[in-house]
């Protein structure tokens, strides 16, 4: 009997100890993206994680605590084992998660290809609609980090949630957009129509094609070059050419000046100053919005109205170092500037 009062508590306390011992390892995918996520006292990027294997259908979860040794690689999906470590209130940071987790190793690594649709896409073909020259061009921009989607529809500016994405797969929720109505609008109420319809989308060579339910193509989109163009444009600059016609010497000449970081537009239409929006610009758009100018009354009034028209029909440009053209709906240069 006195062996056996010695054994039970020992018994007791071993499997007391075991009980406590709360540390285990784990096996978890963490995603190629971090997303905005509330952190109690503002936003911050969160890791992704998937505790599964069926990658192509994973339930990302945000994690919010940090991995001691784990370094995350944009674009890249990483399979890892980490130590999770349950602490005592003692050794609890103040607001800090009563878990921590340490990196065992790295298990695999893999590019995360639903990072190839971030960034800013020009529409190349919708369905089997013709593009309409008369209209800016469409385009998209896609951010997985705050799972958005935004644009151009060829007249307003459009704005979604991106609901589900996968290395195939690509769904849009319901889309608002501003309420400018433009002479057609046949080509931007179908591009909303059907960016609604997308369920899935394939890539190749840097073109994006968006499908329906079916695998039928509904939209093409290439990436949108670098924006060297829009940077060129720039500084100050002095018109030469208005409607294809050398200035009226007898007027002041008309200036303008991009700002290409704050997207505006600024100058003297040879009578009055003005300044304003540029509301759309990318490698071969180029329209302004919400021009204002001062009123005085010049001696001569036909170089200010003309350049005045002339902002209102802009659509497209060319630029290089030294010279900028800006043209109309029907490809006519109706402003020729060159640099300060």
């Amino acid at each position: 009997m006195k062996n056996l009062s010695f054994i039970v508590p020992f018994i007791f306390g071993f499997f007391l100890i075991t009980g406590c011992n709360k540390n285990a390892t784990k096996t978890m995918w963490v995603s190629g993206i971090r997303t905005s996520c509330d952190a109690g006292a503002g936003k911050m990027l969160c890791l992704n994680i998937y505790e599964g294997e069926d990658i192509e259908n994973a339930n990302w979860q945000n994690f919010y605590s940090i991995i001691d040794g784990f370094n995350f690689e944009d674009g890249q999906l990483q399979k890892i084992e980490v130590k999770e470590e349950h602490l005592s209130l003692e050794q609890t940071p103040a607001d800090a998660p009563n878990i921590k987790y340490t990196l065992i190793k790295v298990l695999e690594k893999k590019p995360d290809t639903r990072t190839s649709l971030v960034g800013e896409w020009v529409l190349t073909k919708l369905a089997d609609m013709p593009l309409n020259d008369s209209l800016p061009t469409p385009t998209m921009m896609i951010n997985l980090s705050n799972h958005t989607v935004s644009g151009l529809d060829g007249c307003n500016q459009y704005n979604g949630i991106v609901t589900s994405v996968s290395s195939t797969k690509l769904t849009f929720g319901s889309l608002a957009s501003t309420r400018k109505m433009c002479m057609n609008m046949t080509m931007p109420e179908a591009y909303e129509a059907q960016l609604l319809k997308v369920t899935s989308y394939s890539m190749e060579n840097n073109e994006l094609t968006l499908k329906d339910e079916g695998g039928n193509e509904l939209m093409h989109f290439k990436v949108r070059p670098k924006d060297m163009n829009q940077k060129t444009l720039n500084g100050k600059w002095t018109l030469v050419r208005l409607n294809g016609h050398p200035i009226d010497r007898m007027t002041s000449t008309p200036t303008m000046e991009i700002n290409y970081e704050a997207k505006t537009v600024s100058g003297n239409n040879s009578c009055n100053d003005y300044s304003g929006a540029i509301s759309n610009l990318n490698e071969v758009d180029l329209t302004f919005g919400n021009v204002v100018a001062t009123q005085k009354m010049c001696r001569k009034m036909e170089t200010a109205t003309e350049f005045n028209q002339a902002l209102e029909s802009s659509l497209r440009y060319k630029v290089d170092n030294k010279t900028f053209s800006i043209y109309n709906k029907e490809r006519k240069e109706i402003l020729g500037f060159i640099r300060n």
